[in-house]
């Protein structure tokens, strides 16, 4: 309409039959003058306008159209003798059901364009727009011949690593003595088998392809096309790792068993508190010297929270004593304990002592009294404290013995010292 205006055209004009006109120095003939808003309404089945995009902009977000008062229709032959392009083709069927084929053959002689079509839903009766697209699928040939050889693979490598983990029973021993857990040993075990299946195959793909290019060498056998990259490599290499790894799963779990033959995989306090007051006896036992070294070890780590913000508790008036109780001789570390958060206000008295069960054999106790604070808070956070202590008992265990030796020296030393002292006195 708007560019009728300029032309001096109106549809009086037109009813006496096609107008000419010049435009742009090129001779047209117009026939009718269409609605703006009408056409502007007109949509693809994509979506998009039916008018052009406008490629005159610095930025092309393919998506801003030309409006229809800067547009002319004219014949696509003249458009396309101007030097324009196809945009989009549409095709209407007198039979509905051929539509559907027909798009599947179009989209398939025309992977790189966008296929529309619309079908109508025969239970709702709804005319809805679709996109034909080609998808990639795979279909697998032979794959239950392949079953029996898997399993007999699978079956022979759980052998293998059922032995291995048998025979290396006294090596899961030591791991369990130093303080892995049968969470970690077993995940070790996993890791080791996972290690083997990666580092196999790997050698394995490059052996082939070694072989493979050394048979064609020695015995040409014509022009051979090799794919070291084929989907049937991956999924070659693929099934041989994870038959390693699927059969490694029963042996790391039997590892992790052999580590703690029990139900009970984790370490749990076997006491209760009674009123304010909690014994707990410690997993371990300590044979001769070792006694005063752990001592001193276990002092030296209190010694290192004595700061009023350190990580976990806050260590005041540390106190070593010696003595014997019913006969049985003990040694004790005593202090004043303020249990992280701080802000919780929990604080108890804990006792730190080895008493000798056995002549030269100690076993550790800790031994806590609350002085304030809640007490079901009390006793959830004296558990992880706890902890800690039985944690640096792992620790001193994997210490060396030159290490462990140390700290023996050290109290022997100071006790020389000490009495020393007391007799020039």
């Amino acid at each position: 309409e708007v560019q009728a205006r300029k032309l001096g055209i109106n549809e009086t004009d037109l009813e006496k039959g096609p107008v000419p006109v010049v435009f742009e120095g090129m001779p047209y003939h117009v026939i009718g003058i269409v609605d703006r808003v009408i056409m502007e309404r007109l949509m693809e089945m994509d979506g998009e306008q039916v008018t052009p995009l406008k490629f005159d902009l610095d930025f092309n977000p393919w998506t801003e159209h030309v409006t229809m008062d800067y547009c002319f229709i004219i014949p696509y032959e003249e458009a396309l003798n101007l030097g324009g392009d196809i945009a989009s083709i549409s095709i209407q069927f007198d039979n509905a059901s051929m539509v559907l084929e027909a798009a599947a053959r179009i989209s398939e002689m025309f992977p790189s364009y966008l296929t529309y079509f619309t079908e109508r839903d025969p239970e709702t009766g709804k005319l809805g727009c679709y996109m034909a697209s080609m998808a990639t699928s795979y279909t697998v040939l032979g794959l239950e011949f392949q079953v029996v050889p898997l399993t007999i693979v699978i079956l022979a490598i759980f052998n293998i690593v059922m032995g291995s983990v048998y025979e290396r029973r006294r090596e899961i021993s030591t791991y369990s003595v130093i303080g892995l857990s049968p969470l970690h040993i077993a995940i070790m075990f996993l890791a080791e088998s996972i290690v083997h299946a990666l580092i196999g195959g790997v050698l394995g793909y490059l052996s082939a392809m070694f072989l493979s290019r050394l048979v064609g060498v020695v015995i040409p056998v014509g022009v051979i096309a090799r794919n070291y990259s084929s989907s049937w490599v991956t999924m070659a290499l693929g099934l041989s790792m994870g038959a390693t790894i699927i059969a490694s799963i029963y042996p790391a779990w039997v590892a992790g068993r052999l580590a703690t033959p029990s139900l009970e995989r984790a370490w749990k306090i076997r006491t209760k508190p009674i009123g304010d007051t909690w014994e707990i006896p410690l997993p371990f036992y300590v044979i001769g010297d070792d006694s005063i070294g752990i001592l001193e070890y276990i002092k030296e780590y209190m010694e290192a929270h004595e700061s009023s913000d350190a990580p976990d508790f806050s260590v005041k008036a540390l106190r070593i004593m010696e003595g014997e109780v019913e006969g049985r001789r003990y040694k004790s570390i005593t202090a004043s304990i303020k249990l992280a958060p701080y802000e919780t206000g929990i604080a108890e008295e804990t006792r730190f002592y080895l008493v000798e069960v056995e002549p030269g054999r100690w076993e550790p106790h800790i031994v806590a009294k609350r002085i304030m604070g809640p007490r079901d808070r009390w006793a959830r956070m004296h558990r992880h404290y706890v902890d800690l202590f039985r944690k640096q008992l792992l620790l001193w265990g994997s210490l060396p013995p030159t290490e462990r030796r140390r700290y023996v020296e050290r109290v022997k030393e100071a006790a020389k010292g000490y009495n020393r002292g007391g007799r020039e006195s």
